[in-house]
């Protein structure tokens, strides 16, 4: 029930229409990116994530996980996101 719970509030629904709205200005062009490619991933494919990762140009953890590292790996992400925090400076 807790990893339920924990998918459900970080794995959020999203909008089928938000996949062909037109942006202005993406802001993986200009912030810093992080990506955590799961590697054993079966819905989202690991070589595609890499590659998105690579065109936001983020920094980028490779986790051996499937679509859910943070249920699986919960150390390896909490650090991770740390780090990320870290390096956000507050305007």
């Amino acid at each position: 029930m807790a990893e339920r719970k924990l998918v459900l509030a970080t794995q959020g629904p999203w909008a089928a229409s938000c996949t062909g709205e037109k942006i202005s200005k993406a802001a993986w062009k200009t912030k810093p990116s992080w990506y955590i490619v799961a590697s054993e991933d079966r819905m989202i494919n690991p070589d595609l994530q890499q590659i998105f990762a690579t065109t936001i140009q983020a920094t980028t953890l490779t986790v051996k996980s499937s679509h859910v590292p943070m249920v699986s790996q919960p150390d390896k992400v909490a650090a991770f996101i740390l780090k990320a925090v870290s390096h956000v400076s507050i305007r």
